[in-house]
């Protein structure tokens, strides 16, 4: 915005009420595939009633949280969900609050008498349908991403200190892209054709939704349907082959032009090299570039929009992407057909640009030395404009809130992980990605081990490479395990995930030593089983018979359930030895197990 447009806005912010924002009535976005809803994407998620929306589909955009969260606004009252724009106010930058409401499709919502606080129709909306999607960004999650959702399925969260990409089983029949049933996906139907003239925007994000099924019904309603009024706009991230892109502009097309105001479509990358493929993991650069260009040439009045999450993987990386921006522009066939808007990683925090100061200022240095011998200086100069400069520099924040060592440690923990799960070595990340991860471990073969949390040492054990120190850390966890000092529980979650990333099997014994870990123990065992029955199936009989004495009735009857899923042999063989040992317990459920043990 211009320093005038600036003025303007925050008058006029502030005559209505200090802590207003119009984005709380004029947009919302709509997470369906978990039933959840944002009014821009710096504010926490808010779960949408499934039961509400069927009865009275206006909830959507109308439910007591908003009406609540818009008296307060009117008040004067910052609202804690808006933490990210009052922190960017007091370092003294102008805000999303700012630029949202400056939004042609917000000045509506500027004037007094449509400050309604309930019966609210929004101006912009923003919706994905599904997660379905081919890419594993570092920092996405399984809601988004069904490609993530099938690898953490498989694998289990990334374990860190903050562990990264828990599977929802309580959402995961929603991420079905294919259901034609979609309780939140139906809800909306309803209320996009009762309120779509409303609307002056309308976005489709994902997932990716270009190979989305809810989008291409949508671009058939839209071909006997008109929204004159309203922007149509797809993300992308144009990592799709080129024939899916093909079958897409072939649809668009064939839509009258009547029916629409303008096409808008929105991309991201967050850099431009080997940086960026890693941090939006099966991104190609050559194709990416190649549907971009495809776009540009077929949709010549259409502007593109270029989002770059600034992270620690892609960010050595961002002045080749800037580079790259600068092209598309001279390519252009107006003035600000391309423009690229940086933010931001909050979440996961060791992706954070927040602790990279010493590893990153170089970088940074340059990136705004090159924006700024690049800017627009007059209308006939193509370059970047001043918003493009201020977003990167308000999205780059070196405050260090997060430790640098918290940091450092979750790079090695995470491509300890990646490498397994993708196959990827050492020697292919980046390089300043690869000294990272080699401090990482130093920093943890180095430390005594009493000065690292034993919550970052269950986590790390599996990936130390030095034997020796890997034997002190499993006797110092376990030595807390047993004194009770660390949750058995979380030590066993993050071994049983372990089972499927690299376990350690010495573990085993160690845990067979003590009652409060036993279980735990035959639990891991009975999972290294199903990977091999042959290997480990002498292992889970010698310790059924060495230790059935020692369980209660509840615990045998879960070990021997173990041992029947698995179909061992050695049941069969072993059942009078077994049944003479419970027997001398005099167990409740002997009958019980015994019956398991015959049917084995």
């Amino acid at each position: 915005m211009s320093e005038s447009k600036n003025k303007s806005i925050s008058e006029k912010l502030e005559e209505i009420a200090p802590s207003f924002c119009a984005a709380k009535w004029s947009q919302v976005l709509l997470n369906l595939q978990v039933g959840e809803r944002h009014n821009c994407c710096l504010a926490p998620s808010q779960k949408i009633d499934a039961q509400l929306i069927q009865q009275n589909p206006q909830a959507f955009f109308n439910d007591s949280t908003l009406k609540e969260e818009r008296e307060a606004m009117l008040k004067g009252e910052k609202i804690s969900a808006c933490h990210v724009c009052w922190k960017a106010e007091e370092n003294g930058h102008l805000s999303d609050r700012h630029h949202k409401s400056a939004a042609t499709w917000s000045s509506k919502f500027l004037e007094k008498e449509n400050l309604k606080t309930e019966g609210v129709i929004p101006s912009y909306v923003e919706v994905s349908f599904g997660n379905k999607c081919q890419l594993m960004c570092t920092y996405c999650n399984p809601h988004n991403s069904s490609s993530l959702a099938k690898e953490s399925k498989k694998y289990g969260p990334y374990l860190l200190s903050q562990d990264h990409n828990w599977l929802d089983k309580e959402n995961e029949e929603l991420f079905l892209d294919e259901n034609e049933n979609h309780p939140y996906a139906t809800a909306f139907w309803n209320w996009f054709i009762q309120n779509n003239k409303n609307f002056e925007v309308l976005r489709f994000t994902g997932g990716e939704p270009l190979i989305s099924k809810w989008i291409h019904r949508f671009l058939d309603w839209l071909k006997d349907n008109s929204m004159e009024h309203a922007e149509i706009g797809f993300n992308s991230n144009l990592a799709v082959p080129i024939e899916l892109l093909d079958s897409f502009i072939s649809k668009l097309k064939k839509i009258p032009t009547s029916h629409y105001k303008k096409i808008n479509f929105y991309t991201s990358v967050d850099g431009w090299g080997k940086g960026a493929e890693i941090a939006r993991y099966g991104l190609k650069l050559d194709l990416f570039e190649k549907n971009f260009n495809r776009l540009m040439t077929e949709f010549p009045a259409s502007t593109f929009r270029i989002t770059s999450t600034l992270n620690v993987i892609a960010f050595p990386d961002t002045l080749e992407l800037f580079k790259k921006v600068l092209e598309f522009k001279k390519k252009s066939t107006f003035k600000d057909q391309v423009a690229i808007v940086c933010y931001p990683i909050h979440y996961p925090r060791f992706l954070s640009l927040n602790w990279t100061k010493n590893l990153y200022q170089k970088h940074f240095d340059e990136i705004l030395h090159f924006i700024e011998k690049n800017i627009n200086e007059d209308e006939h100069q193509i370059g970047f404009y001043e918003f493009e400069r201020d977003f990167f520099k308000k999205a780059v924040n070196f405050d260090e809130t997060i430790n640098p060592q918290e940091g450092i440690i979750d790079i090695f923990l995470y491509f300890s992980q990646f490498k397994m799960r993708k196959g990827i070595e050492l020697v292919d990340l980046p390089i300043e990605i690869k000294s990272i991860v080699k401090l990482g471990e130093e920093r943890l073969l180095q430390s005594k081990i009493e000065d690292i949390s034993i919550n970052t040492w269950v986590r790390a054990e599996p990936w130390i490479s030095d034997e020796s120190k890997r034997k002190l850390i499993r006797e110092y966890i376990y030595s807390k395990l047993v004194s009770g000092e660390h949750n058995i529980w979380d030590a066993l979650k993050v071994l049983l995930i372990s089972v499927n990333q690299q376990f350690s099997y010495e573990w085993i014994p160690l845990l067979m030593t003590h009652y409060k870990t036993r279980l735990g123990a035959f639990e891991l065992l009975y999972r290294k089983c199903i990977e091999n029955k042959d290997k480990y199936q002498l292992d889970m009989r010698h310790y059924v018979i060495e230790h059935i004495n020692h369980f209660d009735d509840y615990n045998a009857k879960e070990i021997i359930e173990y041992c029947r899923k698995l179909d061992l042999k050695w049941i069969r063989e072993d059942k009078e030895n077994i049944l003479a040992k419970l027997d001398e317990l005099k167990h409740p459920h002997q009958i019980e197990l015994f019956h398991l043990i015959k049917s084995s």
